[in-house]
């Protein structure tokens, strides 16, 4: 799954889905690689609840057919993934925005590094969007 802005560029793969018949069923490891400007960013790991997922998908799916509101995932460790992709305006401008990071341990302690983007998206791309999300995470 790509999104595509006039200056950065969010690719979202799966690298794992929980099978069934584990308590964690149903959540995905992604592979978020943002580039945003001059600056590039991946974590190759960051975990997405199987419920933060499925709340997603039906609040893409409000947005795709109402064109208002937002749809938000957030991974399991706050600062690997972030993506809310939202309505911005009456006339029903589409944006993305988020961000790509990891947490960093130095012998001073934990840090956060991220990237953050914001782009505009294409309203008539939404239902192709929302597809892609539903096959990245479907076990197929």
């Amino acid at each position: 799954m790509i999104l595509q802005g006039d200056d950065a560029t969010l690719e979202i793969v799966l690298g794992e889905l929980v099978p069934a018949g584990r308590p964690d069923a149903g959540d995905l490891r992604l592979m978020a690689r943002l580039t945003s400007g001059e600056f590039t960013g991946c974590n190759d790991s960051a975990w997405v609840s199987a419920s933060m997922w499925q709340s997603f998908l039906t609040e893409l799916r409000r947005v795709e057919e109402q064109r208002s509101g937002e749809a938000r995932v957030l991974s399991m460790s706050p600062s690997d993934f972030a993506l809310r992709i939202f309505v911005r305006d009456r006339a029903g401008h589409v944006a993305a925005e988020g961000h790509v990071g990891k947490d960093l341990m130095w012998s001073t302690g934990a840090h956060a590094a991220h990237i953050p983007f914001r782009m505009e998206l294409d309203p008539s791309t939404l239902l192709l969007v929302l597809s892609r999300f539903r096959d990245l995470g479907s076990d197929r």
